[in-house]
């Protein structure tokens, strides 16, 4: 049995593998078009947390610049980036 991710069970779909680069590039491109008023987030790191799926940490800046304590994580797979849980 292949591994669903949450959108893909719901459609019935197998998800497929993506490549490390696929991942980063999704992650990245999830901020694109966020209206993020100055804000900031920069890869931190990248790693393939559970099958199919890939877990980017993502440091926060404030928009005078500053880091903000607590990491910001997305779940990364071949539907595309979506929030994952607060926190570490």
């Amino acid at each position: 049995m292949s591994p669903k991710s949450p959108a893909a069970a719901a459609s019935g779909k197998a998800v497929k593998k993506i490549s490390r680069a696929d991942a980063e590039a999704q992650a990245l491109a999830y901020w694109t078009d966020k209206d993020l008023k100055g804000w900031r987030y920069d890869l931190a790191d990248l790693w393939h947390g559970h099958d199919r799926v890939w877990t980017a940490v993502f440091d926060t800046y404030s928009p005078s610049g500053s880091l903000v304590d607590g990491p910001v994580i997305l779940l990364v797979d071949a539907d595309g980036a979506r929030p994952g849980p607060d926190g570490l």
